[in-house]
Formats: C-alpha cells, structure tokens, sequence
C-alpha cells in the first residue's frame, strides 16, 4: 500500500511543520481500519492546496506521530466552477456532494426550492453542514483533491438566484433543463471559455420535482443558458456527476 493509499486531512498544513500529529477520527481510521505500521507511508493534505508525504515514525493509542519528508503547494483554480444544488433527502445528497468534489466543484450551494422534499428546521441545518463537510473532506482524500469545495449555507430559491446569478455576477449560469431547446453542457462552456480568469459558471440543479415553469423563467430572465447533461434523464442526485 503506498503514501497515495493512505490519505489524512489535517487542517492547516504548513511547510514549516518537520513533523505531524495525527489524532482523533483519522488516527483511529488509520489504526482500525487501515491497520498502519511505523514506516508505512502516508500522505497528508488540508483541503487548501497543501499536500505533505511522509513516513509514521511513532504510534500510540488514538495517535501517530509523522515524519514530514516532502511538501507542495498547488494553487487553486482560476475559473470558478459553482453547484447550485437543490436539496435532496436521505444520503442522495451526500452522495451528490462527493460525486460534486470528484469532479471539481469549486463551490456548493444547496438551496431549497419549490418542489424540494426536504425543509429542516434553523437548529438542524449546522449538524447537516458538518456532516455534509465531512462527506467533502472523504471525497478529497479518496480523489487526492488538495482544494476542496466551498461548501455555503443553504439558501432560497430567490436568496440564490440573488447571489449567484444574473447580468452583474461574474459568473454564467448553466441550468439543467427537460426541454428541447438546450444546449450540451460542453458546448455552453466552450461559447465562454475566453472569459477572463475571475470569471467562471453555476450549474443549477433541479430537485426530483424538477425546478417549476417559474423558477426557469426566472433563471432564464436572468440570462440562464439551459443544458442538457447528456442523451438520458437523470437523476437529480447523479446530475452533477454527468
């Protein structure tokens, strides 16, 4: 098993650090479930571009001790890639999350539309955050993504189209349309592709209901482009993987 196989997140990675210690959640993964030895291998990364490799010299209960032996930084992307997903139920949206980060999301917007299944209430959005980051830092390390997503709080159909869309946002929207007149997705990124570097596109995804007639009438208003993400209707949760 190589460095690449045994992945850790640890926050704030820096070069200064000689040597890392792994606790909690990953320094039991690594002892239960990875069954890792002094020597073996490891490589290490902060979801902010840092990524060290190193060799565990020490280990104790719930506790490792690692050898930093090389560093490198990788800066993060110029184009801005945003997931305006619409909230799904169960672990479908955990699964779109990881599908999201694999692929190169630079940002998740989770909102709450008219057709969507799913409304907590203001106390059970954060433990819904947390675990959904977790999911995000899981895909990174599996993926050796070294930027993860930026993943907001969720919003409003209307608090979203606000913030992420329309003629003086810097970036295109990209909408995911059941209709005839679309586009691929491909060729809507390639009418773009010159934009200057802070710019970039959303893709916004509808709920199992899909978006209503109003809700695409107001993302076209604001200048949407409608995609199709392939020859099939998908499903809400495997869109963003398409």
């Amino acid at each position: 098993m190589s460095a690449k196989d045994r992945r850790f997140w640890i926050n704030n990675l820096s070069e200064s650090q000689d040597k890392i210690i792994l606790e909690g959640p990953e320094a039991r993964h690594a002892q239960t479930v990875l069954r890792c030895q002094v020597n073996d291998p490891v490589s290490l990364l902060d979801g902010q571009g840092h990524y060290a490799a190193g060799k565990i010299i020490h280990i104790e209960k719930k506790r490792l001790e690692i050898q930093i032996e090389s560093f490198e930084y990788q800066p993060p992307p110029i184009y801005q890639f945003v997931l305006v997903q619409s909230w799904l139920k169960g672990k479908s949206m955990d699964w779109t999350l990881q599908k999201a980060t694999e692929i190169g999301a630079t940002d998740i917007v989770p909102i709450w539309t008219q057709n969507s299944e799913i409304r907590l209430k203001p106390k059970d959005v954060s433990s819904k955050l947390e675990k959904w980051q977790t999911a995000i830092r899981e895909a990174c390390k599996q993926c050796g993504r070294l930027h993860a997503p930026v993943l907001h709080p969720p919003l409003s159909f209307q608090e979203a189209v606000k913030h992420w869309s329309g003629p003086e946002h810097s970036l295109k929207p990209l909408v995911a349309a059941l209709t005839d007149q679309t586009q691929s997705i491909h060729q809507a990124l390639l009418a773009h592709q010159s934009l200057p570097p802070q710019h970039g596109a959303s893709i916004w995804i509808g709920p199992e209901g899909d978006f209503t007639q109003t809700e695409y009438q107001t993302l076209f208003e604001t200048g949407a482009i409608p995609v199709r993400l392939g020859p099939h209707i998908l499903r809400s949760e495997t869109a963003p993987g398409s």
